[in-house]
């Protein structure tokens, strides 16, 4: 072999081809320094065979125990630190209940409505209520669950039949390399990111992987819960009838390239120094063979016939759930494509190259999102995808993880695939160092499902429409000087756009993280309040002065601010009635196989008419689904509407700009980019107090 691996003091070093391999007479030197200098009798050579044969009897025992201790390694940085932190907060019925009404009073235009409203929710707490709240409380107290939320919020994800590209699946689009030019290829920004992606998957194995942190509002740092790392890496969704399953494989070696609907994988990481478990010293992949491998798959599709190339089978995974559980059971009646199939869900994650250049923010956006729904696997926890002129970013699938996590291993990878400038040298072996294609056997009825499953992708993106917004007037930096919260202000923006576009209020999710207490995930934060009505309106009013405005601004930011507080502290209400409401269809359910069963007779169960009303709808109906996910390595994050008249709304505050990603199934997104542009000009000159752009602005 050209390539020579040695321990020197416990870490595993790599040497080029062009270095020699140690003489035997080095080698005898070595060992000799590690015995006194004596001559070896009979017996001590006698001695030493049978050391070696009780520790070679032993082998499997040592390599079992050096295993367990590097699992405990992990462990301690992700599940025991997590132990540690405070379970999420179960708040009081009557708490919910009351802010509950509170969230919905500015939604609802009608007395009347607001009135039934109340009723309903004093029965609530007078019948069906205390009795499914005490069954969160029994959930609360057990230590086997991580939190009362945990099961019913990630069978919310796995149970969700819709489609999970541009429904579910959101992008997070990263930085240009600093040394990006027109020669900086696909295939050298692919090699540096994969190569980044190794160096942070093996931080979370050996456990060195640093905590994360945030601020309260007391300005004091909280450590914040890890165990959502656990799904980054070799994790895939598979899809089931009616609720489908998270898995998680453990001792995954090798990652999958997609190229134009192919795929190909090859090894990563050394699979016997994987099987010890000794994952700080674990050798993988070096850039240069990374990058050898990405050309050996494109200089192999090039010369390969067109005709050999299968349909795309990547296409599946953008159908209805149930539609493609039945089909994948249909690939796994066949060896040869379970087979392949298992490499592909087994793998750390994907890396789709595709074969565009986009030009525009915008177009980057739509192949981030969606791209042509063919090169992809939305199933997988992590897609890493690269357009041909080295534009990329990632595509994640949700039911494990959530933005604050991916934010934080997109700028890692990111930080980190810009600061190594190592020369791109061999590296050990690690198994497959040469691609493999993988081969698939396709039934007609299969190939007619992805040719099917084709035309249903280009539907759905035809009906989805992006803007960017790249507000470069001002940003975070000058609505801190004005003493604002930054979130809070652009989130009056999106409100007050939305509000003159169409001319009324509508409700608005934000997502929150709680990943302060174990376990934690996003609660959602309301952002309607009485505050924000009456700011909506001065704003829109011609006759109210600017002095008034900018009370009535400060106002409604501050309300958003409480609100935060609220749901990171644990006050929420939209994922408290959630609960509840698994919890009484749960029993409705149970009710229902007693009966079927012969075991009762009694089907008196029904869900509570709070959940049932109109108004409870209101409150849910997510028109304006936003979420603020900013950090220096991305330009753009961004995801689908969540209800066919609503909004996707992805943002980044930095600190002399705004940039929103805006999606809808046209909804005059454009006009409300530009209204939303109107927006952040007018609260500037409110706050400037600058009469001429007031005056000029509010005409427009």
């Amino acid at each position: 072999s050209d390539v020579y691996k040695r321990q020197v003091r416990g870490r595993i070093v790599t040497t080029s081809p062009q270095t020699k391999p140690p003489s035997k007479i080095l080698c005898v030197f070595v060992m000799s320094t590690h015995f006194r200098a004596r001559s070896a009798s009979l017996d001590d050579i006698h001695h030493e065979k049978k050391k070696v044969e009780k520790i070679e009897k032993h082998k499997d025992f040592h390599k079992m125990k050096e295993k367990e201790r590097e699992k405990e390694r992990e462990d301690q940085t992700l599940s025991k630190e997590t132990d540690k932190l405070p379970r999420l907060p179960l708040p009081t019925l009557e708490a919910t209940c009351a802010r509950y009404l509170k969230a919905l009073q500015p939604l609802l235009p009608e007395e009347e409505q607001y009135e039934k409203a109340k009723q309903l929710v004093s029965e609530f707490l007078k019948n069906e209520g205390p009795s499914l709240h005490a069954e969160l409380v029994k959930l609360d107290s057990d230590p086997s669950q991580g939190s009362w939320l945990k099961g019913f919020w990630d069978k919310m994800y796995l149970e969700d039949r819709e489609p999970i590209v541009v429904n579910v699946n959101p992008f997070f689009m990263l930085n240009d390399h600093p040394m990006y030019t027109k020669a900086y290829s696909q295939v050298d920004r692919a090699t540096s990111l994969i190569y980044a992606f190794l160096r942070f998957y093996r931080k979370i194995k050996s456990g060195q992987l640093t905590r994360d942190f945030e601020r309260n509002f007391d300005k004091k740092l909280l450590p914040l819960c890890m165990s959502q790392y656990q799904n980054l890496f070799a994790a895939t969704r598979i899809p089931k009838i009616g609720c489908d399953e998270s898995i998680h494989y453990n001792n995954s070696t090798h990652i999958v390239v997609l190229v134009a609907g192919q795929f190909y994988w090859f090894d990563v990481f050394d699979k016997e120094e994987v099987e010890k478990g000794d994952w700080r010293n674990v050798g993988f992949l070096s850039e240069y063979d990374i990058e050898l491998n990405l050309r050996f798959i494109f200089n192999h599709l090039k010369t390969s016939p067109y005709a050999e190339r299968l349909p795309p089978l990547g296409v599946l995974t953008t159908l209805n759930r149930n539609h493609w559980a039945l089909l994948r059971d249909e690939l796994m009646t066949n060896s040869l494509n379970k087979e392949s199939l298992e490499k592909v869900e087994s793998a750390l994650f994907a890396v789709c190259l595709d074969d565009v250049t986009p030009a525009s923010q915008n177009e980057v956006s739509k192949v981030l999102l969606h791209g042509d729904g063919r090169n992809r696997w939305f199933d997988k926890s992590l897609q890493l995808i690269v357009a041909s002129n080295g534009k990329s970013g990632i595509n994640m699938e949700h039911c494990g993880l959530d933005g604050h996590t991916v934010l934080r291993f997109a700028t890692d990878v990111y930080l980190d695939s810009i600061k190594h400038y190592a020369p791109r040298t061999r590296s050990v072996r690690v198994g497959k160092l040469e691609p493999q294609l993988l081969h698939w056997k396709f039934s007609p009825s299969i190939i007619h499902a992805i040719n099917n499953a084709g035309e249903q992708v280009d539907k759905i993106i035809e009906q989805v429409e992006t803007q960017v917004l790249e507000f470069t007037d001002y940003g975070k930096d000058f609505i801190i000087a004005h003493k604002l919260s930054p979130d809070g202000y652009v989130q009056m923006g999106f409100q007050l756009a939305y509000f003159r576009v169409f001319g009324q209020i509508t409700n608005v999710y934000e997502s929150c993280s709680t990943k302060r207490y174990a376990f934690g995930r996003t609660e959602t934060l309301r952002g309607i309040t009485k505050e924000c009505v009456s700011f909506l309106h001065s704003f829109t009013s011609s006759s109210i002065s600017r002095g008034e405005k900018l009370k009535k601004l400060r106002a409604a930011v501050e309300s958003h601010s409480n609100l935060m507080r609220d749901c990171k502290e644990g006050r929420g209400v939209d994922r408290h009635l959630f609960a509840l409401k698994n919890i009484a269809l749960q029993r409705i359910k149970k009710q229902q196989q007693l009966v079927s069963q012969g075991q009762t007779t009694e089907a008196n169960l029904k869900v509570p008419e709070l959940f049932e009303d109109s108004s409870y709808k209101t409150f849910s109906e997510s028109v304006l689904s936003t979420s603020n996910c900013g950090g220096k390595a991305l330009i753009l994050f961004g995801f689908g509407p969540v209800v066919s008249r609503g909004f996707g709304i992805g943002y980044l505050i930095n600190s002399e700009s705004i940039i929103v990603n805006l999606t809808s199934r046209h909804r005059r997104t454009n006009f409300f980019m530009k209204a939303l542009e109107w927006s952040f000009l007018y609260m500037r000159a409110v706050l400037e107090d600058d009469i001429n752009s007031f005056n000029q602005i509010a005409r427009m």
